[in-house]
């Protein structure tokens, strides 16, 4: 794993190195310090670097929540790169964003990653994430316990919010340009979509 295939830099692809393990995950860690790199179902995922358009809407997301969330002594909010350890040595991701109720920080925050699942996960989709943001992280956070889940979509300047209901998420919401968020974690804060997007 000394070089990465051209697939791996093409900004609309994520290179899925299957069957590894832990030990193989942490050298990819290493190796290839400008990507994101996850260990999700025994497969090491490696994603190129984030689009402007991404670290924009991060950057408005973190401002946003973090603020609210810090006010209202709430709890922390933080943004990628950060190890979210859902179980240890077989599920470790790292959403976009995430948010620990003040409750649980004690409990999650280690000095090397989150140990455990945070009440809110964002991931905000790009072409070469939103398979996985989709098909393979929302079953994975729902199996994990992320009580709720936030699916940013850049294209349709949307967020679905997902309500984990038993071992399943349920649509909480979808919320359109015009329209402020008004349920889930975040639901006092009144967050106008289209400021998320600006």
């Amino acid at each position: 794993m000394n070089a990465v295939p051209q697939t791996a830099a093409a900004p609309d692809r994520q290179l899925v190195l299957p069957d590894k393990d832990h030990a193989a995950y942490v050298k990819a860690v290493e190796e290839h310090p400008s990507l994101r790199v996850e260990f999700l179902n025994g497969e090491i995922v490696m994603t190129p670097a984030r689009s402007p358009q991404h670290q924009i809407i991060a950057a408005n997301l973190m401002l946003l929540l973090g603020q609210f969330a810090k006010q209202k002594e709430l709890g922390l909010v933080l943004a990628a790169p950060l190890d979210v350890i859902l179980a240890r040595e077989a599920q470790i991701a790292q959403p976009d964003l995430i948010f620990i109720a003040k409750a649980r920080l004690n409990k999650l925050v280690t000095r090397a990653a989150i140990a455990g699942a945070p009440d809110l996960v964002i991931e905000i989709l790009s072409p070469s994430t939103t398979r996985a943001d989709r098909k393979v992280k929302l079953p994975l956070y729902a199996r994990y316990g992320v009580s709720e889940y936030w699916i940013v979509d850049p294209e349709d300047r949307s967020v679905e919010i997902y309500a984990l209901d038993g071992q399943n998420y349920r649509v909480a919401g979808i919320c359109l340009p015009g329209e402020t968020i008004k349920v889930g974690h975040f639901a006092e804060a009144q967050i106008p979509v289209n400021s998320i997007f600006a």
